[in-house]
């Protein structure tokens, strides 16, 4: 399985979408370390938080297979256009965030409440992580610089 540092393939990506990408593991990779802290201190039941963990992803990687991740011929590198994905996906979460205790607060009060939306959050931002690789991969494998099937990466 290629990895997006690999000798043949870090060149031809654009380096503000690499940064991007690791941008976007490292936060939901510290939140993550939050929610964990979280469920071991009792404040969220574990089943709840992976529950918001995988509503998050599913809504990352449609999102980050929706942004505009393109081959630039003279560069010759991948690059990303302009990010209205992150766009909606920062409105779709203040829209969550602000009307959680309707959406959600039938069910979930309190802290339980709160840390489900940032479990929310991190799914989305790793999700976002995952589309957002494997339309890299996809665009160098039709330049026939990657190989495999883009679906193997994530």
């Amino acid at each position: 399985m290629e990895k997006l540092r690999d000798d043949h393939i870090h060149p031809h990506i654009e380096r503000k979408l690499l940064t991007r990408l690791y941008i976007f593991l490292a936060i939901s990779i510290a939140i993550m370390l939050y929610i964990i802290r979280e469920v071991w201190i009792g404040n969220i039941f574990w089943l709840l938080a992976l529950a918001g963990v995988c509503i998050g992803s599913v809504v990352g990687i449609i999102l980050g297979r929706l942004m505009g991740v393109a081959w630039h011929k003279e560069t010759e590198k991948v690059i990303s256009k302009m990010d209205t994905a992150g766009a909606i996906a920062l409105v779709l979460f203040i829209v969550i965030d602000m009307s959680r205790e309707w959406v959600f607060g039938h069910w979930i009060h309190g802290v339980q409440l709160s840390v489900f939306t940032l479990c929310i959050l991190a799914g989305a931002l790793f999700g976002r992580f995952l589309g957002m690789r494997s339309s890299v991969f996809q665009v160098l494998k039709e330049q026939d610089i990657a190989e495999g099937n883009p679906e193997d990466v994530i």
